[in-house]
C-alpha cells in the first residue's frame, strides 16, 4: 500500500442515478456494504482526508462538499472539491464515482504511485477496450490543485466534458482493468456485477 498522500479523496455521487432508479449511493455489494461507505474507505486508505460531492441536500454522515446550485454535472463537483483542496493546503483531490463498486485498493495505489511520478498534471485510470482501443477514464483520476484554473476556465467556456478537458491538456494514465472501472449504471449492471 501506497502512504497516504496529501490528496483530499472525493466520492463524486451528485447524478440523479434516473437509469437505476434508485440512489446508486445506497447500493450494496455482495458484502452488504453500500456503494458510498466502500468508496470513502477505499479513498481513506490512500488520501489524507475524504468527502462526498454531492448535491446540497445529500445525506451522510461524511464531509459534503455540495455541487455548485448551477451545476454541470462531475466538472462542477470536480471544481468545487478542487477550491477545497486548494483552500486547505492539498496538493490535489482523488476523484471516484460512487458507482464503480469493483475498483480495487491495488488500482488506488497505482494512481498515487502515478501521482507521485507526475504531481503536477492529472492522473487517470484507462481501461483497454480492445487490442487497439484504451478508453480514460476521467471520473478515476488525480487532479492538482494547479489545473483548478483550467477547470474553471472549461466552465466559463461551457465545455462540461472531463474527457474533451484532459484531450487538450497534458495527463499521465495507467491501465485498470475494465471490471475495476465498470460503472453500476442500470438494475441489469448492477445483478450482472
Amino acid at each position: 500500500m501506497c502512504s497516504r498522500a496529501n490528496l483530499l479523496g472525493a466520492v463524486l455521487c451528485g447524478g440523479r442515478s434516473t437509469r437505476m432508479g434508485r440512489d446508486k449511493a445506497t447500493l450494496k455489494d455482495r458484502n452488504g456494504i453500500e456503494f458510498l461507505s466502500l468508496a470513502v474507505e477505499r479513498l481513506r486508505r490512500v488520501c489524507r482526508d475524504v468527502c462526498v460531492s454531492a448535491t446540497h441536500d445529500r445525506e451522510t454522515v461524511e464531509r459534503l462538499v455540495a455541487d455548485p446550485a448551477e451545476s454541470y454535472g462531475p466538472i462542477s463537483g470536480l471544481a468545487a472539491v478542487l477550491t477545497v483542496a486548494a483552500e486547505e493546503g492539498f496538493d490535489g483531490c482523488f476523484i471516484n464515482p460512487v458507482d464503480t463498486p469493483n475498483l480495487k485498493p491495488e488500482d488506488l495505489d497505482a494512481l498515487v504511485a502515478l501521482h507521485h511520478e507526475f504531481p503536477t498534471e492529472p492522473a487517470c485510470a484507462v481501461t483497454k477496450e480492445d487490442h487497439d482501443t484504451r478508453r480514460v477514464q476521467p471520473l478515476i483520476a488525480i487532479y492538482p490543485v494547479c489545473v483548478l484554473p483550467f477547470i474553471d476556465a472549461s466552465i466559463q467556456s461551457s465545455q462540461y466534458s472531463l474527457r474533451r478537458y484532459l484531450e487538450s491538456s497534458r495527463f499521465s494514465t495507467v491501465e485498470l482493468s475494465p471490471r475495476a472501472c465498470h460503472n453500476i449504471n442500470s438494475p441489469s449492471d448492477f445483478e450482472s456485477q
